[in-house]
């Protein structure tokens, strides 16, 4: 199906599920799965397994970096490391200091990366020295600073952040998300923030916005917007949850987010089009 729009032809778009980082760095569009876990208190909380609390100012959470940084990885087990019977090496994927989707291997308790990362949205074990092994310790990804910015549990092979940045030149939609929360007490907040123009190092500053807030005591919370508003350039989607009252538990999330090269994408009439000139 074509449509015209400023003059220019478009082409209906086909979403295709299950992108990967890869794409996305090559130049692809499409929707974009992520999921994260955490132990819940009642603090609020990132929903990532290194559960950094929310704050505002000097204390919004070290996962997000002020300026690009090297990064290096580090192991609780003397196990993984180049050469060992364990995890050898993690891949981490994220955004670069230019703002773009970037990726690079790195070896455990080795050398910091080759390149400088604004965000660490994923980091996953790509060698190991045992055939179906595993990290056989807590894998931490951090800075060289030794800010730490997310772990990889023993034997889950990547880790579990449930956050999304949108690269430069992007724009994201959400499609949905989904909470569930496991433990003592259902009675759950959930918050979802956007942080954008996060590659602005000097005032006036773009500020923390609340998109989203829900309570509920359901087990399972889906979140499927009616329409689909749009997330800029260099944002940050943080999907935060906390327990309302007292208790303990687990909240995982799962996220579907459509993200597309913002040349590429036109929304007409409530429905995505592509620009094949572009």
């Amino acid at each position: 199906m074509a449509k015209r729009n400023n003059g220019r032809d478009l082409r209906a778009v086909e979403i295709r599920k299950s992108l990967s980082f890869e794409d996305l760095k090559d130049g692809d569009g499409g929707i974009l799965n992520k999921f994260g876990e955490v132990g819940a208190s009642t603090t609020e909380q990132l929903i990532k397994l290194r559960g950094d609390n929310m704050g505002l100012g000097a204390s919004f959470p070290g996962y997000f970096l002020r300026a690009p940084e090297r990064i290096q990885a580090v192991s609780t087990s003397a196990n993984d490391g180049a050469g060992q019977t364990g995890a050898q090496t993690v891949k981490i994927s994220g955004i670069n200091d230019l703002g773009d989707w970037d990726d690079e291997v790195i070896t455990i308790e080795g050398a910091l990366s080759s390149k400088s990362f604004w965000r660490v949205l994923r980091a996953e074990v790509y060698d190991c020295g045992t055939r179906y092994g595993n990290n056989l310790g807590v894998i931490t990804i951090q800075t060289s600073g030794f800010v730490n910015l997310m772990d990889i549990a023993i034997g889950a092979g990547q880790s579990q952040t449930g956050i999304i940045t949108i690269p430069r030149a992007h724009e994201g939609f959400l499609e949905q998300i989904t909470y569930t929360y496991s433990g003592s007490d259902k009675d759950m907040i959930y918050r979802i923030y956007t942080n954008e123009s996060f590659t602005n190092d000097s005032a006036p500053f773009k500020g923390l916005t609340q998109k989203r807030k829900w309570g509920t005591n359901d087990s399972v919370f889906k979140y499927e917007p009616k329409d689909l508003p749009k997330i800029p350039e260099l944002t940050d989607f943080i999907p935060t949850c906390e327990i309302d009252g007292g208790g303990s538990g687990v909240v995982t999330v799962d996220i579907e987010m459509l993200i597309f090269p913002t040349a590429r994408l036109r929304m007409v009439d409530d429905y995505f089009y592509e620009d094949p000139n572009n």
